[in-house]
């Protein structure tokens, strides 16, 4: 079932050079028979480390906007300790503690039916993707209102306007959201800050990849040794050992099934993240625009309609004190 990670860069290599047409290095195309079997949890480490973090790789140059997951051994003792860990991770947003806290719950893990070891995985790896688009959506704003905010202020030549005061208002929550995160994006220009997410977004991929290559070598030299790990995961369990070979069929197939739907996943969200955040910035801006416009209008209304219904009630308080046969 397994499908081949060299494959997998390579089909991302081309995507991406598709997006840096004026920069081919991106393209960089990834040997496809690069397909390692890990005999232990060790070789993983080792072979991620080599391959993905290697600076020959046009994405391994920099340090990564976000830290690489430590994706637990496959064992219920490393695989229990990292549900705790990323439950108590401090660098995330509120609405992303809140949702791990939730997924990652122990009683949920242990009631969960499906490949536990690899649901964690999973988990772990969509919250560090999520909370790098959030950085670099950050980064990305706070760059485009600094050139908004220039052309505003050489605009009225210095003097404050309510536009303004709406665009820093819109970088101090920015600034505070991204403290939060404990982003480590650069503020370099559009093009390099571009390819700053699309090479550290594809050296997360790329050990999550080699992780679900670890989980499916060990799945295919011992079925019993994983079942038996998934027992223990979590309060309470839905695992049970298969005792036939009907039964040993069945759970290879649904743990096997699991790996290639989440391979193939993994696959396909990638390069619709990178095209959702190029659509962004180029929104972003109008969007932005737009609000304070609408803002601004809404303010003008209610001054309005303060001012008619003041203007209404003199009219009346007049027009009532008039004798009324001089009406």
């Amino acid at each position: 079932m397994k499908k081949n990670i060299g494959t997998s860069m390579m089909v991302l290599g081309v995507i991406f050079g598709i997006f840096f047409t004026q920069n081919p290095a991106n393209a960089e195309i990834i040997p496809s028979e690069h397909n390692p079997d890990f005999k232990s949890y060790q070789s993983y480490l080792d072979g991620a480390k080599s391959y993905c973090d290697s600076t020959d790789r046009y994405w391994g140059k920099n340090n990564a906007i976000r830290p690489i997951p430590q994706y637990p051994e496959l064992k219920a003792n490393a695989v229990n300790h990292q549900i705790t860990r990323t439950q108590n991770l401090s660098n995330l947003s509120t609405e992303e503690k809140n949702r791990l806290a939730s997924e990652l719950d122990m009683s949920r893990m242990g009631d969960f039916s499906g490949f536990k070891t690899l649901e964690v995985a999973r988990i772990q790896y969509r919250s560090t993707m999520n909370s790098l688009f959030s950085c670099a959506i950050v980064n990305s704003r706070l760059r485009i209102l600094k050139g908004l905010r220039e052309t505003v202020e050489s605009t009225f030549n210095g003097a404050n306007s309510e536009i303004t005061t709406q665009l820093n208002k819109e970088q101090t929550r920015l600034e505070r959201e991204k403290d939060n995160l404990q982003c480590n994006n650069s503020d370099a220009n559009q093009t390099t800050v571009m390819q700053e997410i699309v090479n550290s977004a594809t050296r997360q991929y790329c050990h999550y990849r080699y992780y679900l290559s670890y989980l499916d070598t060990t799945l295919e030299a011992d079925r019993a040794y994983v079942e038996n790990v998934e027992k223990a995961i979590g309060t309470g369990s839905e695992t049970t050992i298969a005792r036939d070979s009907e039964a040993w069929t069945k759970s290879y197939n649904n743990y096997a099934t699991a790996l290639e739907t989440e391979i193939h996943r993994a696959d396909a969200t990638l390069p619709r993240a990178i095209r959702t955040f190029m659509d962004m910035e180029k929104a972003y801006p109008a969007h932005l625009m737009l609000a304070i416009i609408y803002d601004d209008y809404i303010r003008l209304r209610n001054n309005l309609s303060t001012y008619m219904n003041a203007s209404t009630q003199t009219y009346l308080k007049a027009y009532n004190a008039q004798d009324a046969n001089k009406r």
